[in-house]
Order: C-alpha cells, then sequence, then structure tokens
C-alpha cells in the first residue's frame, strides 16, 4: 500500500479576515485528509463563513434588482434623449423649410402691398387716417381689377399682381411678419404703393407713387379728396398694369386712352405686353376706328410676338370676313382649332375654348360651303352667349338667324327676334324676299359706320343692281378693292344684269381663283342662266354642289336651268334633292310644283304648290302661286 504524501508541518495560515468560498473549500478539503477529528475552532469558522456567504448572496440578490432597474431606467432615459434630439432636428428642419417656403414666396411675390399715406393731422383727427386713405386706394384698384375683363393669362404679364392687393400695417419688434415683409422687400417683386395728402392754396393734393417710378400728383378742392384718390388709383392701375387699364378703358367708352396706351405698350413695352398690346390696338381699330387692313396688320404683329394666342386668330378671322376674304377665315379659322386641339392655346377661358372651337370648325367654316343645317345643330348645342377677347363673340341668336336664312326658313329667323328685327336684319330678309326697293331703303337707314362700311357698300350695289339702275351700281362697286373675293362676285352679278357676258367670266373666274368655294360657282351659274346660258350655267353649278354637297342653292338654280333645257325630270330631282336640306324653302317647292305640273304630274304639283303656300314667298313668287294653285284646282289639265 503507498503511503500518504508526507505533508507539510506549516499549518495552512487563514489570517483574520473573511475567507473566500475557493478558500474555505481548500481549507476544509485539508483538515479532512488529516482525519476524523473535529477542530470546533475551524468549524465555528466555516459556520461563520456560510452565515456570510448567505449575506453576500442575499446583497448580491437585493443588488441585481437595482441594477436592473437602473440599466431598464437608463434605457429609456437614451431613448428620450435621442427622440428629443430628433425632435430638436425636426423642429430645425421646419424652421428651416418655412423659412425657405416664405423666402421662395417672397422671390416669387409680384403683389402689391399699399403703405399707410401721409396726412394732415386734422384729418387723421376727423378719421381719415394714412391706413383710412390706403384702404379707399385698395378698394378702388380692386374694383379697377374687377372691371376689367380680360382671358389674358396672368403668366404672359410682365408685371402681373394678379388679385394679390394689400394694405401694409405696420408692426413693432420682431415678428414673423416683420420676417415676411424684410424677405418680400429684399428677394420679391412686390409693387410697393406709398404717398401723402398735403395742404395746397386751392385745397389738397393727393400724390401716389408705386416703386421707384415717378410719382403722381392730383389737386383740387378738400371735398373732392375721394375723386382725387380714384384718380390716383387710375394712375397706378395704368403705370403698374397698363393692359389691364387699357382693357378697362376700352370696355368704358374710352377707347381714344385705350389706343394710347395700347400703341405704347406695343411700340415700347416689355416683350409679354406687346403682343396683347398689338391685338387689343388691332379691335379698337377694327370695331372703332373701322380701318380693318391697318387692324390686320396689328394682329399679324402679335401672332409673330406670340402665336399661341388663339384669339388673335380669330380677330383675323373676324377682320377677314368683313374684308370679303373666305380664304383668309379659312386659313385663319384652322390655325384656331389647330391651336386649341393641341392646348396650347392661351388668351382664351376653359369655358370658351370649346365654343370657339364648335364655333368655327361647326358654324363658320361650314357656312362657306353652304351646310346650313350642320350650322344650325352645332348652334343649338351651344347656347351660349360668349365674348372673346380679341376674338369677336359667339351669340347663339345671331348665329340662328344665319342659319335660317341660309336654310331659307324666314319664318324662324323671324322668331329670332320676338322684339322686331334689328336694321340689319330687316336688310337681309327684305333680299331673302327679292324685295329690292325694301332691301335699299333699309341699307340707306344704317348708321353711318355701318352704311359705309366694305360689305355694305358693295351690297348696296347689287341691290341697285337688280332694281336695273345699272350705272349706279357700277359706280358703287368700282372703288371696291380687287382682293375682297366677295367684291368680285358683286361685280359678276352686276354684269349679268348688265348683260355682260365677259364681264361675267372674268369677275368670278377671278373670284374662284382666290377662293373655290360653293357660293361662288352657284353665283356663277346663276349669273349665266340670267343670261341665258343654262349648260355653261349648270357647269358651275355641278362644281358648286361637289364642293357643298349640303347646299341647298346650287341645286334649286340647278333645277331651274333644266328646265330651261326642258328636261323636267332631272329638274324634279334636283329640286327633290334641294328640299332634303333646305324643306322650308317656299321658292324651290314653287319651282318643283312648275316641274311637276309640266310634267303631267298636276296633283303631286298642286301639293307642292300648297306647301309653298304656307312658307315665305317673295312678291312674285306669291302672285304666280295663286295662278298656279287655280290652274290645278280642278279640270284634266289640273290633276
Amino acid at each position: 500500500m503507498a503511503e500518504r504524501p508526507e505533508e507539510t508541518e506549516a499549518e495552512l495560515d487563514v489570517g483574520s479576515e473573511p475567507i473566500s468560498p475557493a478558500a474555505a473549500m481548500a481549507i476544509g478539503l485539508h483538515k479532512g485528509r488529516e482525519g476524523p477529528a473535529t477542530d470546533p475552532t475551524f468549524d465555528a469558522f466555516l459556520e461563520d463563513q456560510r452565515r456570510l456567504i448567505n449575506l453576500q448572496t442575499e446583497h448580491l440578490h437585493e443588488q441585481r434588482t437595482l441594477i436592473l432597474s437602473r440599466l431598464r431606467w437608463g434605457r429609456f432615459s437614451d431613448r428620450i434623449k435621442a427622440l428629443l434630439q430628433v425632435l430638436t432636428l425636426l423642429v430645425g428642419l421646419a424652421v428651416a423649410g418655412a423659412i425657405a417656403v416664405m423666402a421662395w414666396q417672397a422671390h416669387e411675390d409680384r403683389g402689391v402691398a399699399i403703405e399707410a399715406f401721409s396726412v394732415p393731422p386734422d384729418f387723421a383727427q376727423r378719421g381719415l387716417t394714412g391706413q383710412v386713405v390706403a384702404s379707399q386706394l385698395l378698394d378702388r384698384l380692386s374694383q379697377l381689377q374687377a372691371e376689367t375683363a380680360t382671358y389674358r393669362p396672368a403668366s404672359s404679364y410682365a408685371n402681373d399682381w394678379g388679385d394679390d392687393i394689400k394694405v401694409e400695417i405696420p408692426e413693432t419688434g420682431v415678428s414673423i411678419g416683420e420676417l415676411n415683409r424684410y424677405l418680400r422687400q429684399s428677394l420679391g417683386s412686390e409693387t410697393r404703393i406709398s404717398g401723402e395728402i398735403v395742404r395746397t392754396p386751392a385745397g389738397v393734393a393727393v400724390t401716389a407713387r408705386a416703386g421707384e417710378t415717378p410719382a403722381h400728383r392730383f389737386e383740387g378742392a378738400e371735398a373732392d379728396v375721394d375723386k382725387l384718390i380714384a384718380q390716383a388709383a387710375g394712375a397706378v392701375y395704368d403705370q403698374t398694369q397698363p393692359y389691364r387699364y387699357a382693357v378697362y378703358l376700352a370696355t368704358h367708352g374710352q377707347a381714344n386712352q385705350a389706343l394710347q396706351i395700347y400703341a405704347r405698350l406695343a411700340q415700347s413695352g416689355a416683350r409679354e405686353d406687346r403682343a396683347w398690346a398689338n391685338l387689343g390696338w388691332a379691335a379698337l381699330l377694327a370695331q372703332k376706328e373701322r380701318q380693318p387692313r391697318e387692324a390686320l396688320r396689328k394682329v399679324d404683329e402679335a401672332i409673330r410676338l406670340d402665336p399661341r394666342i388663339v384669339t388673335a386668330y380669330g380677330e383675323q378671322l373676324n377682320i377677314n370676313f368683313g374684308l370679303g376674304r373666305p380664304e383668309g377665315v379659312i386659313a385663319s379659322g384652322r390655325s384656331a382649332l389647330r391651336l386649341l386641339d393641341s392646348s396650347r392655346a392661351e388668351g382664351i377661358s376653359p369655358q370658351a375654348a370649346p365654343v370657339m372651337h364648335v364655333d368655327i370648325a361647326d358654324v363658320i367654316i361650314p357656312q362657306l360651303f353652304g351646310d346650313y343645317a350642320r350650322v344650325l345643330e352645332a348652334t343649338q348645342r351651344t347656347p351660349e352667349d360668349l365674348d372673346l377677347e380679341g376674338g369677336g363673340s359667339f351669340t347663339s341668336q345671331t348665329r340662328l338667324a344665319q342659319a335660317y336664312q341660309g336654310l331659307h326658313d324666314t319664318a324662324a329667323l323671324l322668331r329670332q327676334f320676338p322684339a322686331g328685327l334689328p336694321i340689319d336684319w330687316r336688310v337681309s330678309v327684305a333680299e331673302l324676299r327679292e324685295d329690292w326697293r325694301q332691301a335699299l331703303e333699309e341699307i340707306d337707314q344704317l348708321p353711318a359706320p355701318e352704311r359705309f362700311e366694305l360689305s355694305t357698300q358693295a351690297g348696296r350695289a347689287v341691290v341697285l343692281a337688280h332694281l336695273g339702275r345699272i350705272g349706279e351700281a357700277e359706280a358703287a362697286i368700282a372703288p371696291t378693292p380687287l382682293d375682297c373675293t366677295d367684291c368680285l362676285g358683286d361685280r359678276g352679278e352686276i354684269a349679268a344684269y348688265a348683260g355682260d357676258r365677259t364681264g361675267v367670266d372674268h369677275w368670278f373666274g377671278e373670284a374662284v381663283r382666290q377662293a373655290p368655294l360653293p357660293p361662288y360657282y352657284l353665283r356663277w351659274g346663276r349669273s349665266l342662266l340670267l343670261l341665258g346660258d343654262p349648260g355653261a350655267a349648270i357647269v358651275e353649278l355641278k362644281e358648286a354642289h361637289r364642293l357643298g354637297p349640303h347646299f341647298a342653292d346650287p341645286l334649286e338654280v340647278w333645277g331651274e336651268a333644266l328646265m330651261a333645257k326642258r328636261d323636267d325630270a332631272g329638274a324634279i330631282s334636283k329640286f327633290a334633292e334641294a328640299d332634303k336640306d333646305a324643306p322650308k324653302w317656299g321658292h324651290n317647292h314653287l319651282r318643283w310644283g312648275e316641274a311637276l305640273m309640266l310634267s303631267g304630274r298636276y296633283a303631286e304639283a298642286r301639293a307642292q304648290y300648297q306647301i309653298a303656300s304656307g312658307l315665305d314667298l317673295s312678291v312674285g313668287d306669291r302672285a304666280a302661286l295663286n295662278v298656279l294653285l287655280a290652274r290645278t284646282a280642278r279640270g284634266p289639265l289640273h290633276g
């Protein structure tokens, strides 16, 4: 049996301080190897160590709870700190963003700020303080703005302050208002209006200035101070919004002043204003000054400067119409339609744009091709009456009357004017009834501006020719320009009544060269029939029908030409075709009945005569109808 290693004689030194559990265990093992004998001192020591360990365990347990609680609170505190930092950052960003927005708005600001006026102390004591004066100026500017009707877009103004007009109220100290005012003054294009009221030997003087421009001073009696403030507002409006002020003047009976502003802007204004100024100038030249050719040059210049202004093409169309140039009407109309279809059109409201489109596409252009049924349908579904700035107007009453005139429905035309026919429409109705003497009387009663218009003078010459006053007719038509296509047709018709076949072919040949449209071929054919050449007339009438398949007039005259050639069956066919597009045309039913009667179809003839009897007829047609009704009343000849 192996012997146990020899132990050292020295005892382990445990000292007087508490020992660690590991030390106590080492001592216990050492004692165990020495034998089973007990050591009370050592046992007591171990008991003390056990109690100490229990106390340490209890302390550590309590300490663990506190440490965990502190850790949890520390984590919460860290989160709160992080949240506060994020919030601080967000607030900083919001403040910076707000300042940036204010700076951008200030940069884009084009409004008007009216500062309190300087006024005499006794004015302020009576309540007419500087701020009250500024408010009165504001009210007048707002009124001028509200009474200025224009579709011109705000973006096209060199200086537009729109509806942003305000009185500036002074503030003390540093505030958001003061910061905003500072930014607008530093970065923006705000128009600042200031002024004063001072006493003068004659009363008072009101002075107003806009920005850095020269001041405007108005003097008068103290009792007229409100009037002087209004004059100052007008001067400020003219200085800051000259185009709008010209529109205001033009629509308030001050055309001469408006013309001066338009001329000034067109020649020396900002580029954004020049196109619109030329257009406004053109409208006044055409409507007020009766200078259509000069007006047309202004419109052309406006289109050159800004081809997006759709109402410029509308004005161009109207002027060409007045100059008797239908090819120009069609060209201008198609340019306007392309612009409207492209969604790039400017100068017209969203409400008016579709109406203008219909007016051109379904009324004006079809009218030149004789499609009056389409004109009627389009007008009935667009009943709005609209003024199109720089582009005339769409008036449903006028359009409906024009449609019924083209359809030869005189009764329906008369219904459009329940209060009585305007004088220009009395001329039209007299011509429809072939009452040439009445037509001449009505023309000579027109107001001077209308009586001397190109179209009126040319129309008067044709009326004179119908009355057999050929010399007067030729003298009246001679001054008309050769680029007036309508006038060329009038020259040809007058030549027909003069028995001048060469003149007929020359003038109508030139007319259709300028504008190959159905009305000129119709008039050419009618003139040739008047001269006794139905074969040549039919050639021109066929072309008129080809170009205007829904134009009833060429078919009716074609039927008359066939009757002249004794082709009654062919004539009946043409009158029936004409009836499809003009069913209320009394003259067509009368001639249709005559062709039926000549063909031996008396009952059918009488039916057409009875229809004609209920429709509007000329005096000559009415007399012929009465005879024909009697002839078809009884007997073999009468069916």
